[in-house]
């Protein structure tokens, strides 16, 4: 009895500062570790966990590159149309050369993957 009700007020607690929490944690002010009770959820919550950040992410302009039960792989960015870049060297005699190689040089695509661990957290994945 005294168990369940301890985990009842841990779980409301987490709920209640979840919020500020990872507002912290995304502008690297404070380690999720610090503040954060160590609950393990179950395989459904981590689905829908992962599923709210892919929502999140996608709204500011990321892709899915590819997704798995408990991880995903997002994509920003794009590359220059170098066919484009290429027919507009001509006509230009070779001087638009200059913006192709500073626009191949600067636009990059950036990936990423992050992973929901089986307390909730959501990492960046580093190789």
């Amino acid at each position: 009895m005294v168990k369940n009700i301890f985990s009842s007020v841990v779980r409301y607690i987490k709920y209640v500062f979840k919020g500020v929490i990872d507002s912290q944690v995304e502008k690297g002010k404070i380690e999720r570790d610090e503040f954060t009770p160590k609950i393990k959820v179950g395989i459904e919550e981590r689905k829908q966990l992962l599923e709210k950040f892919i929502i999140s992410h996608v709204s500011k302009g990321w892709r899915i590159n590819s997704q798995t039960e408990h991880s995903v792989t997002l994509e920003y960015g794009k590359k220059p149309n170098h066919i484009l870049h290429f027919l507009l060297c001509f006509p230009t005699l070779g001087l638009w050369l200059i913006v192709w190689i500073i626009m191949g040089m600067s636009m990059t695509i950036k990936r990423k993957t992050w992973i929901v661990d089986e307390y909730g957290y959501i990492r960046q994945f580093v190789a």
